[in-house]
Parts: structure tokens; sequence; C-alpha cells
């Protein structure tokens, strides 16, 4: 639910002592950085999960213009697809209303699909590790441009 990731990270925090993030955090904060308002979700999760995520990024202020999973129940079948795959899932769930792409899953291999697609697209793609990645860069004070891996890492650090 809304506000659950920031509650988590505080945990992690007091029970560590060590700055803590969430992976739903960093994904909010790379959709706002890059003023995505209307995005369309590509994911390897089975329906009700899908439905959880649409829910948890239109509580938090974005609309979903399509989301669409590949219906894997089993998370190492999910590190088994080749990166292919969430390219063309990304194409599939693109819509001309949609100002970027969020492929959802820290465990959907798509680090190196994410420039390639976003030429492809002409928009941003944002991937859950791509964006954790950019999100601990900033919070470290990191500012160093990284190239090949989309706008996000390339233009907002």
């Amino acid at each position: 639910g809304i506000g659950y990731d920031i509650e988590l990270s505080k945990k992690i925090e007091e029970r560590t002592g060590i700055k803590a993030l969430t992976t739903a955090t960093a994904v909010l904060n790379a959709l706002k950085t890059l003023g995505i308002k209307v995005v369309s979700i590509a994911t390897p999760y089975i329906e009700e999960l899908n439905i959880e995520e649409k829910k948890f990024l239109e509580m938090n202020g974005f609309k979903v213009a399509k989301i669409k999973g590949l219906s894997i129940e089993v998370n190492t079948d999910i590190g088994k697809q080749p990166p292919e795959v969430a390219y063309r899932l990304a194409k599939e769930v693109n819509t001309p209303e949609s100002q970027g792409i969020f492929i959802s899953c820290t465990n959907f291999r798509t680090i190196e699909i994410i420039d390639p697609l976003e030429k492809d697209l002409g928009k941003p793609v944002i991937s859950s590790n791509q964006a954790t990645f950019w999100n601990a860069l900033k919070e470290l004070g990191i500012k160093e441009r990284i190239e090949g891996y989309g706008i996000l890492l390339r233009d907002y650090i």
C-alpha cells in the first residue's frame, strides 16, 4: 500500500543503523524525476500481482495506461528468461498515451535492453534494478553519468 515502502526502509534503518532504500521507492522517484505521469508496465508476474502493482502506482498518483504480465509463478523461472522476452513485452505494453515504460521485477533480466528499447520506442524505460541502482547512487552523492543503460542513468544522475 501507499507509504509501505518508506515504512519498510525506516524499519531496516532502525534495526541496522544503515540507510535503506526499497525498489518501490526508487521506481516512484525515477518516474517522478523523468516527469512520467502515464506509464505502461511490463511484468513477469501473475495477474494478482499485476493488480496490486497497478493499484500501488495509481495510489501514488500515476496513471497506468496498460499492464501485462507473463504469468510466471516460480521466481527462478523469471530469472531464466532471456532479455529479449522483456524487450518484446515492453513493446507490447507501449501505448501512444504512455510517457514511459516500467519493466517490473528485480529478477527479470532487463539491463542490457533498456537503452535499445528507449531508442526503439522514443520514450524513457525504467526497470526495477536500474531505478534502484540510480537511486542508490543519488543517495551516495555519486554524480557520474553512466552510458548505455537508459536516460535515467545517463542524464539524471
